[in-house]
Formats: structure tokens, C-alpha cells, sequence
């Protein structure tokens, strides 16, 4: 399984792997797992201190936390009362790993666009809060993408099948965030 949007699945015979949309593969086969909320949070301390803001437009006066590198700055695309709204904002941090875009806002860096899911134990805390709740995130929708040569693998199919049932069985509101796994080598 493979959450690194840097590799090559082809080339570096990767059996399966999960992105988030839009999908430009051509060569892969895509398949939608799920949509997930995104949500902006940050700290009470920091909106206290900074302000919070009232207007998709203010968030370039904030220190944006990020975690879609392959776009570099931050593109924010939110639905407004007159329709969906794009902002560039400025990112203080850029990421391709979305936990420590909950630690970072929680210890007052900055406005954090994160899954709802992993931001749920810090905004019932009350570490956390919605920044701009009248003004909601696009959906982002998840895919597992594979060659086209794994289609038959009934390992690959197997796991995928998993994941799918497991993801329309989860409601949102019960998914809770997990630590990420660290895999320590021996020395030799």
C-alpha cells in the first residue's frame, strides 16, 4: 500500500496505491474509494491572537498550513453563500504528510486544511475550531489507483474490495484518525 504520491506504481511494481482527485493517470486504472470533508481549523489561541476570519478572502492574511505539495501554494476552494470561491493563500508550511497538520495548529501555528476525520479529537478537545463553517470545503475524493496488469490479482482485487466496503460502512462522523506507522530497520 503506498500513500506517496511521488512513486511510480508501473515502474516500481507497486500492487495498489490511494491518491486524492482529480486523477490524470492515463495509464493506471482508477477506482473512487470515497469523498472526505475537508475542513480549515486552527487553534482558539491562534484566532484569538490573529483574528478569525469572516471572509474566504482574509485567509491570505494567515499562516496557511498545507498538505498538497504538488501545487504549490495553496489553492483554497470553498463554497460561498454566492457560489463556490478560490483563494490563493500563501502556505507557511507545506506537507505531504496530513498529521502534523493537526500538531501545527493545534500549538497555534496557523489555519490547517485537513480531513474532517483526523481533526475530530482536536475540535471536540476544543484544541481545535472550524475556521469558516458558513463557507464549506469542495469534497475531496479518494481513488486506488493500479496498472492495468494487477486488475485480476485477486490480492489486489481482495484488498480493494476491503477498502471499499469499509469505507461505505464508515460514516464520517465515526472515523477516527490513527498515528502513523513508523517501520524501524536493523542494523546490520
Amino acid at each position: 500500500m503506498d500513500l506517496n504520491a511521488a512513486t511510480r506504481l508501473i515502474a516500481e511494481e507497486i500492487d495498489l496505491a490511494f491518491r486524492p482527485g482529480p486523477i490524470e493517470a492515463h495509464s493506471l486504472v482508477a477506482r473512487k474509494i470515497t469523498e472526505e470533508e475537508l475542513v480549515l481549523v486552527a487553534s482558539p489561541a491562534y484566532l484569538d491572537a490573529r483574528g478569525r476570519p469572516s471572509d474566504p478572502a482574509e485567509l491570505s492574511d494567515h499562516s496557511f498550513l498545507d498538505a498538497r505539495t504538488e501545487e504549490g501554494d495553496g489553492e483554497v476552494r470553498l463554497n460561498g453563500a454566492a457560489g463556490p470561491v478560490r483563494v490563493r493563500c500563501r502556505s507557511a508550511i507545506r506537507t505531504n504528510d496530513p498529521y502534523p497538520l493537526i500538531a501545527l495548529p493545534e500549538n497555534d501555528c496557523g489555519i490547517a486544511r485537513v480531513p474532517r476525520s483526523l481533526a475530530e479529537a482536536g475540535l471536540a478537545a476544543g484544541r481545535l475550531e472550524i475556521v469558516l463553517p458558513h463557507a464549506p470545503h469542495e469534497p475531496r475524493t479518494m481513488f486506488a489507483l493500479y496498472s492495468p496488469g494487477r486488475v485480476g490479482d485477486p490480492r489486489v482485487r481482495a484488498f480493494l474490495d476491503f477498502v471499499v466496503e469499509t469505507a461505505r460502512r464508515t460514516r464520517p462522523g465515526n472515523v477516527r484518525a490513527i498515528a502513523p506507522v513508523t517501520v524501524l530497520q536493523r542494523s546490520a
